[in-house]
């Protein structure tokens, strides 16, 4: 025999009945285990291959990148050593050209001391030939070299053919070894000033082309604003004009 419940508080004779368990359904899968599990694997290898392949691209942008900002900076450099060297290249030839200059006035200073009238009797015998028909011939030498060159000068007029008169005049306004000869109409101006003024300005020219500069050839450089008779910076300039009026 049982012993009879003598409280029941917990109970709520109020309430409905509690409704009859519910047995869960079993769950019939769609599609066979092995198909899910292959079709899964497939998934999960195409989003590895899309992570490696976006990995990869990720890469390759990164590494072009970086290709580019070396190649930048490679470029910034190479023109800056093209810079330099072109720099050093104008200096040298600047360089260069100033001791040819001045290897050029040393040799030709020398030469004009051995040989003192070798040009002005070159430029003479040279004008002879075709003005040997001249009636009058004027040659202005410096006043200290007119004896010494009285001679030779006239030994070449004979051996050119020379018919007219030949004067040869000493002159304290000519400078030593500057020479000019005159004719009915024209003449010819030889000084040696100009012969460096001529050096200068072709050195000044070529250097300036190249964006070098020069230091002038010669102890002392002829004024720019000093004429000689019209002459420029040739060095023997031909003087067109009516002659001097004692030998026209």
């Amino acid at each position: 025999m049982t012993n009879p419940v003598r409280f029941l508080f917990d109970n709520d004779f109020a309430a409905p009945p509690p409704d009859a368990a519910v047995p869960e359904e079993e769950l019939t899968p769609m599609i066979p285990v092995s198909e899910h599990e292959a079709r899964l694997a497939q998934v999960e290898a195409e989003a590895v291959e899309r992570g490696r392949r976006e990995g990869e691209a990720g890469a390759v942008a990164a590494a072009q990148n970086r290709l580019a900002a070396d190649t930048e900076r490679l470029a910034d450099a190479a023109n800056r050593m093209i810079e330099l060297l072109d720099a050093d290249m104008r200096r040298i030839e600047g360089q260069a050209v100033d001791l040819c200059a001045e290897i050029a006035r040393r040799i030709a200073g020398h030469a004009l001391e051995a040989y003192p009238h070798a040009q002005i009797l070159a430029l003479i015998e040279e004008c002879l030939s075709p003005l040997r028909r001249v009636r009058h011939l004027a040659i202005r030498v410096n006043e200290d070299e007119a004896e010494h060159l009285k001679e030779p000068i006239e030994t070449l007029a004979a051996k050119n053919g020379f018919e007219g008169r030949l004067l040869i005049l000493g002159e304290p306004d000519t400078a030593p070894g500057d020479c000019r000869i005159e004719w009915a109409d024209g003449g010819i101006l030889f000084e040696r000033q100009n012969v460096l003024q001529a050096v200068n300005e072709a050195v000044e020219t070529f250097l300036a082309d190249r964006g070098g500069t020069a230091d002038p050839v010669g102890d002392n450089r002829p004024d720019p604003d000093e004429t000689h008779d019209g002459s420029g910076p040739d060095a023997a300039e031909v003087v067109t004009g009516p002659g001097d009026s004692d030998h026209g």
